[in-house]
């Protein structure tokens, strides 16, 4: 006994213009069991279930990415089958987790149809946990190896860790908040640097003499909004330890070096290699 289910895909463009690609797709009880022995399926230890997990994951994105038939896809899974010693389902819908019922879900609205997963649904599927990070399920350009930072009892890697590039989220972020903060009185917490004190600042800025490694001469002040994510690093880096020094308040100041160390701790290559920061925590 199975189900058919009629699926319409809009093109993008006007509605009146608008094309449909039509596939029929069949859920049958055959997929029902297959999908249990896909669960049932043992490996021999951890490391070959990963490298199975790394394989399907890199082959569905590829299969999703180029919109490889159902027919085409089947017969490479079965060539894997035969050929690998990767397990893999022997069918299409399986291997890519097709959502069952879908044609029940689908709406008829002015212009075409709508099919809506739900909030609830959406992000379940879009934001991962912290059990999947550890089973290897991130393995596809997240996760590059294993980290000691696992091993931290009551660690959440999802909730816990901050999901951003250092450029972005420290430079282009964080010091880009601070030092225009500062500058424009943003920061309803700290004062506004006074003109004189903008002007000090500026200057000191424009004579540091930086390392020869550094191309990006720093700017003074006034062009703190057009400063770009490499300024800003320099500024935390090379600059901001001294000058800040008497400039924001005492427990601003000894906060911000908190930071500054932090950073630097966890931004080295030795320390990132060899794992020290591990017994620390």
């Amino acid at each position: 006994m199975y189900e058919e289910i009629y699926l319409h895909e809009l093109d993008t463009g006007m509605a009146e213009s608008a094309e449909y690609e039509e596939e029929w797709i069949s859920f049958t009880d055959e997929e029902d069991e297959e999908e249990v022995d896909a669960e049932q399926h043992v490996f021999k230890d951890d490391d070959e279930a990963n490298r199975n997990n790394t394989f399907s994951k890199k082959l569905q994105l590829w299969a999703l990415s180029h919109r490889i038939t159902h027919a085409a896809l089947n017969d490479l899974l079965e060539i894997v089958q035969e050929t690998t010693e990767y397990y893999v389902p022997k069918d299409a819908r399986t291997f890519l987790k097709t959502p069952v019922g879908v044609g029940k879900q689908i709406a008829s609205v002015a212009g075409g149809q709508l099919w809506y997963q739900g909030i609830q649904n959406t992000l379940q599927y879009h934001f991962r946990t912290d059990a999947e990070f550890r089973s290897g399920q991130y393995a596809i350009g997240h996760q590059r190896r294993p980290t000691p930072i696992a091993d931290i009892t009551g660690l959440d890697i999802i909730k816990h860790i901050p999901v951003s590039d250092d450029l972005h989220l420290l430079y282009s972020g964080f010091m880009k908040l601070f030092v225009v903060g500062h500058a424009e009185g943003t920061l309803s917490s700290f004062p506004k640097w006074t003109l004189e004190e903008q002007e000090e600042v500026s200057t000191i800025l424009l004579k540091t003499r930086l390392p020869v490694e550094i191309n990006r001469a720093m700017r003074s002040l006034k062009y703190v909004k057009f400063w770009k994510g490499s300024e800003f690093r320099t500024f935390l880096n090379h600059i901001s330890i001294p000058l800040l020094k008497g400039r924001i308040h005492d427990d601003a100041y000894h906060h911000f070096k908190l930071f500054y160390v932090a950073i630097t701790l966890l931004s080295s290559s030795i320390l990132k290699d060899f794992g020290i920061m591990q017994k620390h925590f």
